[in-house]
């Protein structure tokens, strides 16, 4: 540690720790100290590998939104059922039973990603799609409680398993 120079010791305490990762070498050996880690140059590193360049974030954030509608609609909307509004538990082979848990995760994803599109102007319809599903949903699970309003009358005076909420 002694055989440290002055300007050695002046450099390891300029830029400590990560920020010697997004500087580029030439100005962690002291030949162009004025220049500091900017933000771009950490976004130099972590988009290294990245094929897709485009103009601006609105539309990188238009084709992530995108993607990602187009994945609910494969994969969740494509089960929503056309006269309940639920979604069928996956593992039932004849999908006529829904729980309750999958199907409140289910109208969570779709009502997050219709309010991500909310938050853009151009979004051709689709927040109004997302949510109308995610409220269908909602309400299927409202009018099947609903319709266990019995069912709740008897437990509160037995306390019974079999008369308890089916989920």
């Amino acid at each position: 540690s002694e055989s440290w120079s002055s300007s050695q010791r002046q450099q390891s305490m300029t830029y400590p720790g990560i920020a010697n990762l997004c500087m580029p070498p030439s100005s962690v050996t002291g030949s162009n100290r004025s220049r500091r880690p900017s933000w771009s140059d950490a976004k130099k590193v972590w988009n290294a590998g990245d094929e897709d360049h485009y103009s601006d974030s609105h539309t990188q954030i238009l084709k992530k939104l995108d993607n990602y509608y187009r994945k609910v609609k494969r994969q969740i909307l494509a089960f929503q059922s056309l006269t309940t509004g639920l979604f069928p538990n996956h593992l039932e082979p004849d999908k006529k039973v829904a729980h309750v848990v999958e199907n409140v995760f289910c109208a969570t994803a779709v009502w997050s990603l219709r309010q991500c599109y909310c938050k853009i102007d151009n979004d051709q319809g689709r927040a109004h799609e997302l949510g109308q599903a995610a409220v269908k949903c909602m309400r299927g699970i409202l009018d099947c409680w609903m319709r266990q309003a019995k069912k709740i009358e008897v437990f509160k005076g037995e306390q019974s398993p079999k008369d308890a909420l089916h989920s």
